[in-house]
């Protein structure tokens, strides 16, 4: 559940069944209830799945 006026930013992860109340910063990992970010994602990693076109 994403509360209104929330912003999930780019390519973050949230956990199925998270409640998220506060902002999610890119490219992030978060989850539970409420919503805490608790990992990083490889950005270069992740800018390189989407120049390939395997990032939705």
């Amino acid at each position: 559940m994403v509360l209104s006026g929330i912003t999930i930013g780019e390519g973050a992860i949230i956990q199925a069944g998270s409640v998220v109340v506060k902002d999610i910063p890119k490219c992030s990992i978060a989850g539970g209830s409420p919503a805490k970010v608790f990992k990083y994602r490889d950005i270069e990693h992740y800018k390189e799945l989407k120049g390939n076109g395997k990032v939705f």
